[in-house]
């Protein structure tokens, strides 16, 4: 896997993708299918009629648009080292001009052309762009948050937006509209989990009553409430201060997105328990 970055200056998101192709068909002789996944984001698989299509599912070149000031291009697959140096090669030719030269590629080759009786000529061998329009990422933001709403759950867009760049990071795509539930469901858990954890206290200790006089009667009462509000407390040593609450990350509650059930370690002991 190889990645570099350009700077975007006047040049067109499209222009890019454009010029990606035409070195892929043209110098590489390459198929290409080309989906969009939102509004910055792009994947270009690339493949060689004549090798089974099946191998080739990891030839592709993505690339992301950050805020019109940059492009970020990721190869992967079985283009050489001497191949990617020349798409950089020709990459940094064509950021460097001033003015955009659309070529017109291989790809218009591909739709139906009239000859000169007017007869039509299906051209069924080349190539066919595919281009596949899926949501942006202030929709998929709106749509997880929407959902949550309806279900009696609230969540920041802020919150929603950092999962799903955390997503394109690691999946180098958008989540697409079938996978909106399982992302809604491991909210809810998430959320039902920490609300879990809040509202458990640490039980009061109730003793035998026997008499007691006026200044320690109000001494007790000063402890009860200590109890009462919940600091966490040590089963192994007492401590109850610096209990610190971790994930346990043998313990997978959701393997999508990942969630990890809670366990509690005391500081001062090491003692660790899982919170039941």
């Amino acid at each position: 896997m190889m990645n570099k970055s350009f700077d975007v200056e006047n040049k067109k998101f499209i222009d890019i993708q454009e010029k990606i192709e035409q070195i892929l068909k043209k110098e590489f002789l390459y198929s290409t299918t080309t989906a969009r996944l939102g509004n910055s984001l792009i994947r270009i698989n690339y493949t060689d009629k004549n090798v089974e299509i099946e191998s080739q599912k990891d030839n592709r070149i993505t690339l992301l648009q950050e805020q019109d000031k940059k492009v970020y291009v990721q190869i992967m697959g079985v283009l050489d080292d001497a191949k990617v140096g020349q798409l950089w090669e020709e990459l940094e030719n064509f950021f460097s001009i001033g003015s955009i030269n659309i070529i017109e590629d291989s790809i218009n080759n591909s739709e139906e052309k009239l000859d000169e009786s007017g007869e039509s000529i299906d051209r069924s061998d080349e190539s066919i762009e595919i281009i596949e329009f899926l949501p942006s990422k202030d929709e998929l933001v709106g749509e997880i948050k929407n959902q949550l709403e309806n279900k009696g759950f609230f969540l920041e867009p802020e919150e929603v937006k950092t999962f799903i760049n955390n997503f394109i990071e690691k999946y180098e795509r958008l989540p697409v509209s079938s996978e909106i539930n399982s992302i809604v469901k491991g909210y809810i858990l998430m959320i039902q989990e920490e609300n879990k954890l809040k509202s458990q206290v640490t039980e009061p200790v109730i003793e035998e009553p026997h008499e007691e006089s006026p200044s320690n009667s109000f001494e007790n009462v000063i402890l009860s409430n200590y109890e009462i509000t919940g600091r966490r407390k040590c089963p192994n040593c007492g401590n109850e201060g610096l209990i610190r609450e971790v994930d346990d990350k043998t313990r997978i509650l959701m393997d999508y997105p990942k969630i990890y059930a809670k366990k509690r370690c005391c500081t001062k002991c090491g003692y660790e328990w899982h919170v039941e």
